[in-house]
């Protein structure tokens, strides 16, 4: 069969199509079967920041780097999170900096105002230099100068490919992927860190083997990963981001309110370029959504993400009502863009459900 990307949502302009996004929706399940899809499943791209759960593995996964260092459950969170840099999320950052004995100046994230905008103009108000911590990636980081440090790896290029750190993510992406290390692309994100690049299948496949990990036992482990204490590892990431969305996120961001809705159920994380990962916890599912043109306006990424969980039956009559309230989400109000006055977003795709779809 020929798979390609078709409209996926249409920009209507006083009730007349006036411009289309194309884009692909795939749900994988452990075995690697394809039990729903839209578009290209094969379509292949950067993982983006859907990768921070896969990238945090490796110092999850290692009891004694975590029992040295202490994190708790926030600051566990907000290293898996592409947070907003509210003031609770640099609060927190600075506890975890504290705790691991770096500065700013140790953090190769970047700085950029906090996604938040509230935050952002109060701290320009009052004359606050932006720093690293008001970065979304920087929990991220964190995590990744955490192991580095606790083995011993050096944490001068704990963003190079070649680093013991990210070779170790490398590894696990392998295995879930069942992608050969040799044969992943590797670029670098906004905030240089290492991201991969798979096909939405293979991406799919990634995060339905994380949201059922006690299954990896069964999958060829040629590079001797720890499966057991990984294990544990994912299932403690998973708890995070149910217990603490809003560290995830923030104020006005969908993925909070979508890993509170699907707490014990399913957890979702956002990317660059219009693609949102979600992992079905409780069918071992994994499902991603691609916007085609990266939706450099955000205007209908999270609509489709919406309409895909509804078509699936993921979120509840109840839950979709809740979405709807924000006004932010679904079908948002186009008019504060430039030229957005008269416009709407309509979603125009159905999913294909195959068989194994629960």
């Amino acid at each position: 069969m020929k798979y390609i990307e078709k409209p996926i949502a249409n920009i209507m302009r006083s009730g007349l199509i006036e411009s289309q996004h194309f884009g692909s929706v795939v749900a994988v399940d452990f075995d690697g079967n394809m039990v729903a899809y839209y578009g290209n499943p094969y379509r292949k791209t950067f993982l983006r920041s859907a990768e921070k759960p896969l990238q945090a593995i490796p110092t999850y996964s290692d009891l004694a780097c975590m029992k040295f260092f202490g994190f708790n459950s926030r600051e566990r969170a907000y290293m898996v999170a592409s947070h907003n840099g509210e003031r609770y999320h640099q609060e927190i950052g600075r506890s975890v900096q504290k705790k691991l004995g770096i500065t700013n100046k140790d953090m190769k994230c970047g700085i950029h105002p906090p996604l938040d905008t509230i935050t952002a103009d109060e701290m320009r108000g009052n004359n606050e230099p932006f720093t690293e911590l008001c970065h979304n990636c920087s929990g991220n980081h964190m995590v990744m100068i955490a192991l580095s440090k606790f083995k011993g790896w050096g944490i001068d290029n704990y963003t190079d490919p070649g680093h013991p750190y990210q070779q170790e993510v490398l590894k696990w992406v392998s295995l879930f992927s069942g992608v050969p290390k040799r044969r992943i692309g590797i670029g670098s994100d906004g905030c240089t860190a290492p991201v991969h690049y798979l096909t939405l299948y293979e991406m799919a496949l990634c995060f339905a083997r994380f949201s059922k990990p006690e299954r990896l036992v069964e999958l060829p482990n040629p590079d001797n990963l720890d499966i057991s204490h990984g294990i544990k590892a994912m299932k403690q990431i998973m708890s995070d981001y149910w217990a603490h969305p809003e560290i995830i996120g923030g104020r006005n961001r969908l993925c909070t309110i979508l890993n509170r809705i699907g707490r014990g159920r399913f957890f979702t994380k956002e990317g660059g370029e219009a693609l949102h990962m979600v992992g079905i916890a409780d069918q071992g599912v994994g499902l991603i959504v691609k916007i085609t043109d990266g939706d450099a306006l955000w205007r209908v990424a999270n609509t489709v993400l919406i309409e895909t969980l509804v078509q699936l039956e993921l979120i509840t009559p109840k839950e979709f009502e809740l979405i709807k309230k924000e006004k932010i989400h679904y079908k948002p109000d186009l008019s504060k863009q430039v030229g957005g006055r008269f416009q709407s977003v309509q979603p125009v795709f159905k999913i294909h459900k195959l068989h194994g779809w629960d």
